[in-house]
């Protein structure tokens, strides 16, 4: 049992520690407006609505704006 161990062990924290090799790093967008864009009206106003909320409330701490 003891050899075995000795030889999976090891692969084990070779495999662990490996790096990513199909990662791909994150870019923001280059104009966030145009995510909001949408041809559905429902939607396009669904999304302005939550990117203010996020801007104002989470982004800027005023929490007195929730209520609006």
């Amino acid at each position: 049992m003891m050899p075995r161990a000795k030889l999976i062990l090891p692969l084990m924290f070779s495999l662990l520690c490996s790096v990513a090799e199909g990662q791909v790093p994150v870019t923001p967008a280059a104009r966030p407006e145009t995510l909001l864009a949408s041809p559905d009206a429902k939607l396009a106003n669904n999304k302005k609505l939550v990117s203010d909320f996020w801007r104002e409330v989470v982004d800027a701490g005023q929490i007195e704006q929730i209520e609006k």
